[in-house]
Order: C-alpha cells, then structure tokens, then sequence
C-alpha cells in the first residue's frame, strides 16, 4: 500500500492499495479502546493493516459469499451502538462488485468482498466484522446477470458451522468439552470439523459439506446439536430461551439456515479487544486454557498456513505469504498509511555466522490429517536434544550446536563437534537431534544424566539442510533437500535392537526416511523403543521459528490407571484450584508408589470437578510410601487415595517416573 498522493479534505488522504485508490480517512482514530483502564488502544489504521495482511488466508473464505458488515464507526467503546450493513450505498466505490439478493420480495445489493482493497474500504468505514452465509452465490449473479432469488432456491451449502456459545457461569473451557464431543459424532459420519474461537464468547465448529440441499444440512446440524445435548445434559442445551441456558453450553445450529449469516473466519470483533475469529488445533482444544487471540497473535499464526483451508473453494495461498508487516502510523502524528512491504519467512536468508530459530511440529490429529506415503516423508522421531549445526567451512574448523532457545551448548558435547570428512570443507546449517545410547536403546534419560560416570556414547542425527555453501535451501521443497542431504554422504542412523546407532564418523549420521504406511513406520520405532514418527510434508518448506502443520509428530502413547494421592496448588490462571495432580500406583496392601506429577490434559470444568472432589479427602499425612521430590512435597495438598483416574504418558524414567504426562478423565 503505497503512501499518500495527495490532500483528500481534512485528516483524509488518497491512499494506493494494489491498483485501486482509496480515501482514508483518521488513522489515528481509536477503534478498540482495551479492558484495561490506561489501555493505549487499537487504531483503525491498525485495523486496516490487520485486513490488508490476512487477507491471502480470508479472501477464500469471502469468494462467492454476500457480505453483511457489522459497523461500529465511532469504535467499540461502551455506548457505542453497532448497526448492520447490507445495501451499498451511493458512497460505494465502482470497482467494489456487487450481487442483487431478493428476500421476501425486498433486493438487497450486497457487497462481494474479492480483493485487498475491499476489505481496507470496509476497514476505512468502521466495517469491524464481515458475516457471511454458508453457501456461494452462482457465478451468473457473481457475473451481474441476474438476480437471486432467495427464497425457496436450493443454496447448496457448501460448509456446516455449529456455534457453541457459553452461557452465563461457563466459558470457554465447557465449549472445548462440547466440542471434543462434537467432532466424535462428526467423525462418526464420516465430517472432519475444525474449530475457531469466535472473538467474543465461544467457538466455532466447521466442517465442509458437498452434494446436501439447504434443508438437509439444516435439518443435519439440528440432530447433531440433539444429539450432543442428549450426551451432555448436564452441559449442553439446545434451547435458546436465556432463562435456561445458566451454566449450559447453547448448541446453536440455526446459522445453517439458508437466510441465516455467521461472522467469517479471520474477521476481527466488535470487542474492546481486537479479537479475531480464529481458527485453533484440536491439540489446543484438548488442552484447554483457551483465550481469545487478537489480531497480532492470528498474523503471526497464519503464517504457518490455513487450518481451514480445506473450506475454500480456491485453493488458499502456502504458509508465508502474509506479510511481515504494514507499520502502523505513529499516533497523534500526520505520517499517514505506511507503504506496504512484503518479507516472507522463507525469504530469509540463514546466516553463516548466525543459525536461525528451528522449524517446529505440530501434534497429530488423525482426523485432520490424511499421512500418505505419496505426501509425506516419514522419520524417526528421535528422543534427544535439538540442534542446529553450523558448519565452519574450512577441514580444521569445529561446528558450533546452537539449541532451540539459541543458546551455544557446543561446549556441553566436545566429542560432536568435529565435522566428519564428507562435510569438512563445506559451510553451511544443519537441523538435528542429539542423542545418547544406553545398552542398545537411545534414551534420552542417559542424555540428561550424561556427566555420570560413565560417559554415554552420542550421536548427532542430521535430518535437515537449511543452508549449504551459501545457497539457502528453506524455501525448497523438503523433498528437494533430502536429496541435498543424501548426497553429504553420512552414515545412515538405522537403529535395530541389539545394535544401538552405529558409530559413524565423529558419530555424526544422517536420519533416514522409514518405508510404508505411518502404521509401518510407527511398527518400526516401537520396535527399537522410539519415542514416535515425524511426518513431513514432501512439498514443505523449512519455516525458521514456526510451527508448521506441514511437519507432524506421532507419539507412541503408553496408557496407565493411577491414584491421586494429592496435588500441588496452581498459580497465575489456576490459582486458588489445582495446579497439578499427584499421582501414584497402588502396590499390595497400603502401599502407594509415586510415579509423578500431571499438570495438562484438564478443561477449566474437570479442574472444577476434581476440586469438589478431593477437598472432602484432605489429610495431613502423605499417602505414598515412597519418596515425594522436594518441590512437590513442600507445597502439597495430601488427600487419602481413593480418586483413581487415567493418563497417557510418553514413557517411564529409569527411576519409575512416568515421563510427559497427560490427563485423559476419571477411572
């Protein structure tokens, strides 16, 4: 967006936005004043920023939809009263295209919303939310050829949305529990849904439809709100009458009626806050502790791609095409809109005197992603240390390993420091995983007790090139660079029982694809004792400091039924209730083993219920018969052990506690 071209009447300027120009008028002016008393505030030319970045990831989601506007053009502070747009008026610019709709024999001439400078002049009139139908207009009334009679016509609905909206006394954590069972019953017909929280109170569950009439998807997300009232009583409620919806989630299906409009994925809210409709994981879900993200948050996280990607009809652009960012004009100053710059992540050169931040792996939702041989690239995923090896580039230079935090720990490992002489004159970054052997297994626990006599035998498994010879290989496909890596000739870490990784060359190996379907693969590092498999997109680009649905880590989880035997208080968002429980196995007779601690895997409402449910059971002595840590002992709450519950955990420490925890519900 380029800067200013001239006076346009008092605090207005005419403002280049791709081929377009616009009149933008008080950039200055505070559209979202904050929560907190002494807030600084959110600008409109804040706003219009926002729109202009996301718009790659929200326009697909706009395509073909009429577009009611939600304005709010004196800005969200209390007293201030929103109005709801449909018609454009005289004001509207000829380039903005438009469609005739005919309900109950009124036309309204709606807005389409098709490029950058669409969303900015909404932005410019107060336009804070864009609401939209689930279905797409016919390309004839996209055209201007006709107009669309809505009534009785067969819209075709091309996605589902279930608004899960809280009721007074529950928040967001009741919506994730509802929406945990959603997405069973969803799955059980064959939908994979997605979620977003809504910007405001709730969440927002969609999943895409083909080949269902406007009726059969009412009538559809009508028994599915039925159907989860009828699993969750005590939680669920179909009914919208206000008087019965204290401490209920209210499933609302009606937004799938024909007639009916929802507020769009990555439209901003008409909140104090600028929050964002926006679309969250399932692993999120499962964990609870959700807030609402603002627009700062939703750019950053939209650089990684999508998650509703699957909804659009075109396909939606690759992760880093948002822009790095429009700087907003300083407050109370006359700069004006800021020219536009656009500097995507896999732009970014790596450094030879410099490793960047890691790539990062999202976790597996088996319902959301579809691991195929013929996609992906399947890997060890090897319990260890992550590094970025930063070759020195001439034979009597030492690497350097720089962690994920950017901390230099090459002197913590002196014996991988010497690079093998495959690499010994090339410079260049490499990703990696520092491993230790204990017997013939890689355990991460002998890496963490490494300083104990004896010393274990280490390993440095290379999986990724970023950087080699000054050429920078992020923006290649992940195929292209295994094949960079295949050709520096290390030695292959093929871990089998009884043989532990071979030694290799200054112990430095190259981390090879696994053969076969995932269910293959996962046979294979279960059968070495691995921690799991990583699944990499093949087309993937390396996205320094993101965490990419592209790169998937699939755990081995171990199952285990445990005693609580007490818990540690929280603090900060949990104080005054459980921080983490403390868990133990029953032995014979009273005895009561300590295996750990679990903080994750709660909603807000199953803390609730713990609470109620341990607080009768305090005691003073502590049950377990086994030593308790310190930390833990000097602040727990003891119980008698009569809570028994479920947790999946990663794998059990040498000394018998279980490792990476997870809660899964009462036994």
């Amino acid at each position: 967006m380029a800067g200013s071209t001239g006076g346009a009447g008092r605090g207005a300027q005419a403002v280049r936005v791709g081929e377009r120009t616009l009149r933008l008028t008080n950039p200055d002016k505070v559209l979202f004043p904050g929560s907190e008393p002494g807030a600084l505030g959110t600008t409109k030319a804040e706003l219009i920023d926002y729109y202009l970045r996301i718009a790659p990831v929200l326009l697909p989601h706009l395509d073909g939809r009429i577009v009611t506007r939600k304005r709010w053009p004196h800005g969200t502070a209390e007293g201030q009263q929103p109005f709801f747009t449909k018609n454009l008026d005289s004001g509207t610019p000829d380039w903005v295209p438009r469609a005739a709709v005919v309900h109950h024999q009124r036309t309204n001439t709606y807005p389409l919303l098709e490029e950058e400078a669409a969303l900015a002049w909404c932005a410019q009139l107060g336009s804070i939310e864009l609401h939209v139908p689930q279905w797409r207009l016919p390309e004839v009334v996209r055209a201007g050829e006709e107009s669309f009679v809505l009534d009785g016509a067969d819209t075709r609905p091309d996605r589902l949305v279930v608004d899960l909206d809280p009721g007074p006394g529950v928040g967001l954590g009741e919506c994730c529990e509802v929406a945990l069972a959603a997405r069973e019953l969803m799955a059980a017909v064959g939908l994979t849904c997605v979620p977003v929280t809504s910007g405001s109170k709730g969440i927002h569950l969609y999943a895409h439809l083909q080949d269902l009439g406007a009726a059969e998807a009412s009538a559809f997300a009508a028994e599915l709100a039925s159907s989860l009232a009828s699993e969750l009583p005590r939680l669920a409620i179909v009914q919208m009458k206000r008087s019965l919806r204290e401490g209920k989630v209210f499933v609302d299906h009606t937004q799938n009626n024909a007639a009916k409009t929802t507020v769009s994925p990555y439209s901003v809210r008409g909140r104090l806050e600028p929050w964002v409709a926006a679309p969250r994981t399932w692993e999120e879900i499962e964990a609870g502790g959700l807030g609402q993200l603002r627009i700062e948050e939703v750019l950053e996280r939209a650089a990684d791609g999508d998650p509703l990607a699957a909804l659009a009809p075109t396909p939606t652009p690759p992760p880093n095409t948002i822009r790095e960012a429009v700087v907003p004009p300083p407050r109370g100053g006359s700069a004006g809109f800021p020219a536009r710059t656009t500097s995507p992540v896999a732009a970014r050169p790596t450094s030879r005197r410099r490793a960047p931040e890691p790539m990062l792996a999202s976790g597996y939702d088996p319902l959301a992603v579809d691991i195929t041989p013929q996609r992906w690239r399947l890997e060890h995923k090897w319990d260890g240390y992550r590094a970025l090896v930063v070759l020195p580039g001439r034979p009597d230079g030492a690497a350097r390993l720089v962690s994920r935090t950017g901390r230099e720990i090459g002197a913590e490992f002196p014996e991988l420091l010497t690079p093998p002489e495959p690499l010994a004159s090339h410079e260049g970054v490499l990703d990696a995983e520092i491993v230790a052997l204990a017997g013939d297994q890689v355990s991460f626990h002998a890496l963490q007790h490494r300083d104990s006599p004896p010393r274990p035998p280490l390993r440095l498994v290379v999986f990724d090139v970023l950087e080699l010879d000054g050429v920078d290989l992020t923006g290649q496909p992940l195929a292209a660079r295994a094949e960079v890596l295949s050709a520096l000739d290390l030695p292959t870490a093929l871990p089998a029982r009884g043989e532990g990784l071979p030694e290799g060359e200054g112990g430095w190996l190259a981390s090879p694809a696994l053969p076969g379907s995932l269910a293959d693969a996962l046979e294979a590092s279960h059968a070495v004792g691995g921690e799991g498999v990583m699944a990499k997109r093949l087309d993937s680009r390396y996205l320094p400091g993101r965490r990419s649905p592209a790169w998937v880590k699939v755990k081995h989880q171990a199952e285990a039924r445990v005693v609580v035997g007490g818990w540690r208080p929280g603090q900060g968002r949990r104080e005054g209730g459980i921080g983490s429980l403390l868990l133990g196995i029953a032995g014979e007779g009273d005895h009561l083993r300590y295996v750990g601690k679990v903080g994750t895997g709660f909603t807000d409402a199953e803390l609730d219920r713990l609470l109620a449910l341990l607080e009768p059971l305090r005691e003073d002595a502590n049950p377990f018969t086994t030593p308790v840590p310190d930390p833990e002992a000097r602040v727990a709450v003891w119980v008698r052990p009569e809570v028994t519950g479920e947790v999946t955990f990663d794998s059990w420490t040498p000394d018998g506690v279980l490792r990476a925890a997870r809660w899964r519900g009462l036994a």
